[in-house]
């Protein structure tokens, strides 16, 4: 197990076999652990004792224990939720209180937690992101013991003579996943269900979604995500299907998308918050940017001007009447700047390979006469900045 030496390792512990077994492993490690023990009141006695427990084992570990009390039930009828679920979010929600300033929760789930897992989740018809159950490390949350049977942990505390505390709660059924734990899971073993056929299954969703979540997901509302054709044409159609949905591009249906690919280069499809578009070799999926952004502009001496490849600059005497700006359309032509004549910017852009989702959003600088510049390339050459430029409009878009 590695272990950061500059965060604290909070071991979330209720005093049954699982979390002990992770308390005792973890301080043999001898690093920055504690104990967070969650009181939730539901079990009268039992859960004071539960908490009591926990306390000496801090001591005994020589560990600190941090135990935080709700009246669960209470909390439940206010919010209109079952105590299954009032409680599991008032846990995770002090737990990510400790993950925000940067320490680690650890969580005793095992294999067999896990299997249950998956079943349920299957029972609820869920997709990739559900059947992918458990991970072993996310967001701040690990969870060192998942690839070990809970009869494994039964004979390492055995065998060290570690106590813990028994939950009766677990031997009923009333409960869906205990039902599973108990009586579902145990009669699948018998008609020969194989375990590890189940763990594989798991561990590919999971790396299905690490890679979509790795290379497919925008680091922020800008940021254009590509995917090679070769890599589309070789996904089966239920991880294209995901692909699609995993960021809400579920407008693009997967025999659409198909045929985009087979279609010719500046091929697209539109949305009202996403295109997609070919691009030959891949398919680039961008944010549709519907607006125009508004222009800026000032007055600069050439001897101030500090240049920035986003700004046009020209000769503030050549502007005829008022400055304005909007998208390039068909039909547009300008004089680039250092080229012998005019040119379309449609072919401009063309003869610059700028790829089709980025062409849609360049937007053109005009005076009252035509256009005198595209922002992000250049300027139209009769309005370029000489030695002889007594004053610069420094134009920007915001």
């Amino acid at each position: 197990m590695t272990v950061d030496r500059e965060r604290t390792y909070w071991i979330a512990c209720s005093g049954g076999l699982d979390s002990v077994v992770l308390a005792h492993v973890m301080a043999n490690i001898q690093k920055d652990i504690g104990l967070l023990h969650c009181n939730f009141q539901l079990r009268g006695k039992a859960a004071e004792m539960d908490e009591d427990f926990v306390i000496n084992l801090g001591r005994q570990l020589g560990i600190p224990v941090k135990v935080k009390r709700w009246d669960t039930k209470e909390i439940a009828n206010v919010s209109k939720e079952n105590i299954q679920l009032t409680a599991r979010n008032l846990r995770y929600s002090w737990f990510n209180t400790f993950v925000e300033i940067g320490d680690c929760v650890c969580l005793g789930h095992h294999l067999d937690d896990q299997l249950e897992t998956f079943f349920l989740q299957l029972r609820r018809g869920a997709k990739v992101q559900g059947l992918s159950c458990m991970p072993k490390h996310k967001d701040g949350f690990l969870r060192p013991l998942l690839t070990y049977k809970k009869s494994e942990l039964h004979a390492i505390a055995k065998k060290n003579n570690w106590s813990w505390r028994e939950d009766q709660s677990n031997a009923s059924n009333i409960y869906q996943r205990n039902l599973y734990r108990n009586l579902v899971i145990p009669s699948l073993k018998k008609q020969g269900l194989n375990e590890q056929s189940v763990i594989a299954c798991i561990e590919n969703f999971q790396f299905v979604l690490n890679d979509l979540q790795e290379n497919y997901t925008p680091k922020d509302k800008f940021e254009v995500v590509k995917v090679e054709h070769a890599a589309w044409n070789n996904w089966p159609y239920w991880y294209k299907h995901y692909f699609l949905t995993f960021q809400n591009w579920s407008k693009f249906p997967v025999h659409e998308v198909d045929k985009l690919v087979k279609s010719s280069k500046g091929a697209s499809f539109q949305s009202e918050k996403y295109s997609i578009w070919n691009e030959g070799d891949y398919l680039a999926i961008a944010p549709s940017q519907q607006e125009t952004q508004a222009l800026s502009t000032s007055l600069v001496s050439p001897e101030k001007v500090h240049y920035q490849k986003s700004f046009l600059y020209i000769d503030a005497d050549k502007v005829k009447g008022q400055l304005w700006t909007r998208k390039w359309e068909e039909g547009d032509i300008f004089y680039p700047l250092g080229a012998s004549g005019r040119k379309k910017v449609s072919k401009f852009l063309r003869d610059k390979h700028v790829p089709h989702h980025l062409r849609s959003c360049v937007q053109v600088l005009l005076d009252d006469q035509r256009v005198i510049g595209l922002f992000g390339y250049l300027p139209d050459d009769a309005y370029r900045v000489k030695n002889t430029t007594k004053l610069i409009r420094q134009c920007n878009l915001q």
